[in-house]
């Protein structure tokens, strides 16, 4: 705990800022944001910090335009950063929470989230965007459509993550040594989740085609030099842009003119599970994504659009109702 807090951000950074382009993103920008305020609030060794500092972030990313749900979200990335420290963050259910940099009620607000309205992309806005995209990407986003994959399983899957004969993507655990570029490198879906997802019919054409254009591929999506490629969010936004999506009013659209929040990977989940309960029940939704709760999955479920509501009302109640 006497170690600088520059040096142990360098460290957290090196530890866990690894993986798809918004994990190395977020990781870097906590440690060094937070680290720099700590240093302007003369705080140099995280014995020296106290909950007024986090409370102080929490009220530095909101000045930075940050949401609530963003803020609580990026609440955890700075508990994990103080055990990094060697620190007790505190929590709402610590036996001796007075050991604790953060009391319960603190916690209890800083974590967090307002409930949502689950987002999912309309099909006009999917035919535009595959039409401005390029056949690699376009079969990237028509595969995150159709299969509700999270960014880091598609970039990190292997041409033999796929099982021809029963039309099957698995996202499965790789032990170290799968990947040639970084021989110890190994890696695990969240929470460690693996499960089998369904390829339609339509998709199942388009993958074949693909491995028949590019046979020597040991990654499905590889880059240019054959590695995983963890900067798709950067690329769905650009195509999105190109597509005139945008829409033109939101943080990302004004500050940087072609970053619209609009455009997101896991949007593409979510309209994936939504489009599924269309077909089948909840809880074989909640299979096919793999979370242990259906609370859980409920939160990537929009609701049905206001188009469809009217012709579902007259279905439920007809003349006999």
């Amino acid at each position: 705990m006497h170690q600088p807090l520059e040096v142990l951000g360098d460290s957290f950074i090196e530890k866990y800022a690894h993986g798809s382009d918004d994990t190395v993103y977020a990781y870097n920008y906590i440690a060094k944001q937070f680290v720099k305020l700590m240093t302007a609030r003369g705080k140099k060794t995280p014995a020296e910090l106290e909950e007024s500092d986090i409370l102080a972030f929490d009220r530095f990313l909101e000045s930075e335009g940050n949401s609530k749900n963003t803020r609580a979200t990026r609440y955890g990335y700075i508990r994990r950063f103080l055990r990094h420290c060697g620190l007790n963050p505190g929590r709402a259910d610590d036996q001796d929470e007075a050991s604790g940099v953060v009391s319960s009620a603190v916690h209890n607000k800083l974590k967090a989230k307002p409930l949502l309205r689950p987002e999912s992309y309309n099909n006009s806005d999917l035919q535009k965007l595959y039409a401005l995209s390029s056949e690699r990407h376009r079969l990237i986003w028509r595969t995150f459509r159709m299969l509700g994959l999270r960014d880091e399983e598609l970039a990190y899957a292997l041409w033999d993550d796929i099982d021809w004969e029963r039309r099957q993507w698995l996202v499965r655990f790789k032990p170290a040594g799968t990947y040639l570029w970084d021989p110890t490198l190994a890696w695990r879906s969240k929470d460690c989740e693996e499960r089998d997802i369904p390829i339609a019919d339509v998709l199942y054409e388009e993958l074949k085609a693909w491995r028949a254009k590019y046979p020597k591929n040991v990654l499905v999506f590889p880059t240019s030099g054959g590695q995983a490629d963890i900067k798709l969010l950067k690329a769905l936004k650009s195509d999105w842009r190109k597509a005139g999506l945008n829409c033109n009013h939101c943080k990302g659209c004004l500050d940087k003119k072609e970053e619209c929040s609009k455009a997101k990977l896991k949007t593409f989940r979510s309209t994936y599970l939504t489009t599924m309960l269309r077909h089948i029940d909840l809880r074989s939704v909640q299979a096919l994504s793999l979370h242990m709760y259906i609370s859980t999955t409920q939160r990537y479920l929009a609701p049905a659009s206001e188009a469809v509501l009217p012709n579902a009302a007259n279905a439920a109640f007809g003349p006999k109702a």
